[in-house]
């Protein structure tokens, strides 16, 4: 009769539980590093056999062009020696075959793999698809060594399995029946020393036996417990009560102090010692009039005394002193404690007082900062918007109700982000902070002096006479802020931008006055910085202008109505076209051909510049392409990409799925950004251009010379053209600075051994000019104008030299 689970013996148990799981586990490890072995070894034999390819593309591209067709066949038969091979055979762009040789297997059942790989010649920058090599290989000897491994393997693990099972049935009767079987001992012996948790056990092994045991020691321990319990409660109860009152007064954070009818302090808490700095004998005895403040009248304590008497409870914010003296704040609630009819028969007053209180020192300054901070600049502590439109609102009222006339000068610093972004945020928060100062002392004590946000203030100047008045206050601003600033790491002089409203003529509604000297501040900004403009009404005009054209550009965008023209570039040495650059131009349904000096910039202001970015790109491939399907030989073609592109780190991400979509070779495209753009963050610069260099584009930096690049960003920059500014080709004949300027540049390319672009050629003198000084390529209205696609094809395969006139 075959014995039921339960009454087997702990180690028949534990076989029958952990042995087929450890069975299934290591069988499951098994599978996996089979698999994974046969992934491996697999992966091997598809990288030999790749390499193998690789190696015989190389050397039959040459005899194949060559028409060796006897060195072809050795080296297709040279495969004999790669047992995993089953065919390789080369066939012509014909497909002809050339040579081909094929073994067949026969250790049994395969997976067959194939590799075509195309037989390019490359000639004079060409690309010649001559043939295709084809390679078969199979994976037999590789299931070969598999199965022996499996055979082996499996002997060795059903040899493991019977071992472990000895072990375990060997392991658990020594080291887990026996000892429990003496525990078992044990516990009917001690019976009377146990614990009062019972074991529950229904099987008949030698927990079991462990458990029946225990059990009865528990039934004597639980009798004698009870007795023992019964005996103490009545002891522990009173002692709880008495312990626990006096730990609350001790132990509260709240200070605690009981005195008498007279005022006599007749018991305190160690929280009212910590508070306060007295010791108990200090306090205890004495009048608690000693720790009052002065700061109180007489009818402020009679008060207090009045509401205890008639409600029986007070509380309030009360000023007291250290016992150094210093004074501090507490929320204080006093109550009257009720007469013991015992202690009044033996002779005491029988009534006293309770004093609870808090230190509220802290957290009433904690308030009063966080109000200040609700409506004053943390960097500055000047009034923040917040504050200035309350005291704006309440300054119209005042102005409307007494006829009087205010002025509202919103202000912005000049060219703060280029600060703040090449000498880092900490010297921008000194600025700001001197600006600050100096706007305080340039206005009335009386006027409010508010920081707007970021890098704009605003003034708001109550009672003031007149237009001429408002001048004054301006200019002083704008002379205050004129002066060197001494920043600790450098020393700059800034300016400032003003923008001005006047109440009533300019709005009488602040948010009016507010937009209105925005508008102003607008102007000022735009007509060149470091001055002041009044609102006047064509502001808002123009304002709505931009608007329009705002909406506009984003219509132009998605209806089709940019188009791209193409300026060439001019080798002076071989006379002919060396290169093209793209700009994009907006013809308008109405207003005609748009150029882009008049929309460029609010496309960098709205961030339309990204998407008008990529359509150009887009397009310039496109223009290739159908280049290059005409038959023409087209040259690198340059596409400008603004500061909004280099600071994106998807740069190199979206540039090439563009460019691989549209599948245009990247050497023919050159990414042109400026000088300026580059220095906003030259380590990000450097890292995006260096990544599409490695690509195949080409690297133009545009307006040299201009910016505030330094040589050493310049030399680490993966540039490999240098386009020399317009600015300083045009004065270069009449001045001797730019001319020099125009020379270091052309001497620092050559350094670094980059190409060179002349911008705005307009004369034959400049062509001269620049040709003595060994600059090769000149780009301008003088070689030609920007070009529609099809006067640019006239450019294009002119390989004889091209007379520049007309």
């Amino acid at each position: 009769m075959i014995p039921s689970f339960r009454n087997l013996r702990i180690a028949a148990k534990l076989l029958l539980t952990v042995l087929p799981l450890v069975a299934i586990s290591v069988v499951g490890l098994f599978l996996g590093a089979e698999h994974w072995m046969q992934q491996q070894r697999l992966a091997e034999l598809t990288n030999r056999v790749d390499a193998y390819a690789e190696t015989q593309s190389a050397l039959l591209v040459r005899h194949l062009w060559e028409f060796e067709e006897p060195t072809v066949v050795r080296l297709v038969n040279s495969s004999a020696r790669m047992q995993d091979i089953s065919l390789v055979q080369v066939r012509e762009v014909t497909g002809r075959v050339v040579a081909s040789r094929q073994d067949e297997w026969t250790g049994g059942q395969v997976n067959l793999f194939r590799i075509e790989r195309p037989l390019v010649h490359r000639s004079n920058n060409q690309a010649y698809v001559i043939g295709t090599l084809i390679i078969e290989y199979h994976d037999g000897p590789l299931r070969r060594e598999l199965a022996e491994y499996r055979r082996i393997s499996g002997a060795v693990l059903l040899l493991a399995l019977l071992l472990l099972s000895g072990v375990t049935i060997l392991g658990v009767g020594r080291f887990i029946g026996v000892p429990l079987e003496r525990l078992r001992r044990s516990l009917e012996n001690n019976t009377a020393f146990g614990s009062r948790e019972r074991l529950v056990w229904s099987g008949n092994d030698e927990l079991g036996a462990v458990a029946d045991a225990y059990n009865g020691l528990l039934d004597e321990v639980e009798q004698r417990t009870d007795e023992l319990t019964n005996a103490n409660i009545a002891l522990s109860d009173e002692r709880s009560e008495l312990l626990l009152a006096a730990s609350v007064f001790e132990n509260t954070i709240e200070g605690i102090v009981v005195v008498d009818a007279a005022g006599i302090v007749l018991s305190v808490n160690t929280a009212f010692c910590n508070i306060t700095g007295y010791a108990v004998p200090d306090i205890v005895g004495q009048h608690f009039q000693r720790f009052q403040s002065d700061s109180y009248e007489p009818a402020f304590y009679a008060a207090i005394r009045h509401a205890l008497a008639r409600h029986r409870h007070w509380d309030g914010e009360v000023w007291s002193r250290r016992k150094d003296g210093t004074p501090f704040l507490g929320w204080v609630t006093l109550s009257l404690i009720p007469e013991d009819a015992e202690r009044v028969k033996g002779g005491g007053t029988g009534r006293r007082y309770l004093a609870v209180f808090n230190d509220i020192t802290e957290l009433r300054r904690k308030d009063e900062h966080i109000h200040h901070l609700a409506y004053h600049d943390p960097l500055t502590g000047l009034p923040n918007r917040r504050l200035l439109q309350d005291r704006l609102n309440h300054a119209v009222a005042v102005a409307e109700r007494h006829a009087q006339s205010l002025a509202l000068i919103f202000i912005d610093v000049d060219q703060f982000k280029t600060i703040n972004d090449s000498l880092g945020h900490e010297v921008g928060d000194t600025l700001l902070e001197l600006v600050a100062e100096r706007l305080v002392g340039s206005v009335r004590s009386m006027d409010t002096v508010c920081r707007w946000g970021g890098d704009e203030f605003v003034v708001m100047i109550e009672n003031c006479q007149g237009v001429e008045d408002i001048r004054q206050v301006a200019d002083k601003i704008l002379n205050s802020l004129a002066g060197p600033m001494d920043l600790h790491v450098a020393t700059i002089h800034s300016s400032v931008s003003l923008g001005i409203s006047l109440f009533p003529q300019d709005g009488v509604e602040p948010t009016l006055l507010m937009r209105n000297a925005d508008a102003a501040l607008y102007e000022a900004k735009t007509a060149g910085r470091n001055r002041y403009h009044f609102f006047d009404e064509s502001m808002n005009q123009r304002l709505r202008q931009r608007l329009e054209m705002e909406s506009e550009l984003r219509e132009a965008l998605d209806r089709g109505q940019l188009e791209l023209h193409y300026q060439p570039k001019f080798s002076l040495s071989a006379k002919r076209l060396s290169g093209l650059e793209a700009l994009v131009r907006w013809r308008h349904p109405e207003k005609g051909l748009i150029p882009p000096s008049d929309f460029i910039p609010l496309a960098e202001d709205t961030g339309l510049v990204i998407p008008i970015g990529e359509w150009v790109l887009r397009e310039t491939c496109r223009q290739i392409k159908c280049w290059i399907a005409q038959g023409y030989d087209v040259v690198q073609v340059a596409v400008n990409l603004s500061a909004r592109h280099v600071s994106d780190p998807k740069l190199v991400e979206q540039v090439c799925a563009i460019v691989e979509k549209e599948n245009v070779d990247p050497t023919l495209i050159e990414i042109e950004v400026t000088e300026t753009a580059v220095m906003k963050d030259p380590e990000q610069a450097i890292a995006l251009l260096g990544l599409l260099r490695d690509k195949g584009f080409g690297i133009a930096v545009d307006d040299f010379g201009t910016g505030y690049s330094s040589l050493s960003y310049l030399g680490r920059l993966p540039i490999t053209t240098l386009k020399i500014d317009r600015s300083f080709v045009i004065n270069m004949e009449n001045s001797a600075d730019d001319a020099e300027i125009v020379r270091t540049i052309i001497a620092m390319a050559k350094a670094l051994d980059l190409k060179l672009v002349a911008e705005g050629v307009e004369t034959e003198q400049q062509m001269a000019f620049l040709g003595e000084l060994s600059c090769d390529v000149i780009q301008g209205y003088f070689i030609a104008r920007p070009l529609v696609p099809k006067m640019v094809e006239a450019w294009l395969n002119r390989v004889s030299a091209i007379s520049l006139v007309g």
